[in-house]
């Protein structure tokens, strides 16, 4: 059931692959959002690498504390290697303090 609500972070990978690696380059900041519970699914952290390879800088923005990022079925320590920063944003301030740090290393 592709619409059954499990977090499938692999196949929203291919999507985004298919429908939009072409579009990254050099200049591009890629935000992912999401706890990086992959319910056990394949995490495609190779697509995830590929879009690290063309994109100027990957942020995995996480909900969760640290202390629960490996726990379960979470792929967090998979994608950590593959991004230029993981963080925890689990709250507006906390975005605010992201996108503030975002524009000012713009440059």
């Amino acid at each position: 059931d592709r619409f059954g609500g499990s977090t499938d972070y692999g196949e929203a990978f291919e999507t985004f692959e298919s429908l939009a690696l072409d579009e990254i380059d050099r200049k591009t900041t890629v935000l992912i959002l999401g706890d990086a519970r992959n319910n056990n699914a394949e995490p495609r952290a190779d697509i995830l690498r590929k879009i690290h390879d063309r994109a100027r800088r990957v942020i995995f923005l996480n909900p969760e504390p640290r202390n629960a990022w490996n726990s379960g079925d979470s792929v967090m320590r998979v994608y950590e290697p593959c991004v230029d920063r993981a963080i925890v944003c689990a709250s507006l301030k906390d975005l605010e303090r992201v996108v503030s740090d975002l524009l000012r290393t713009a440059v």
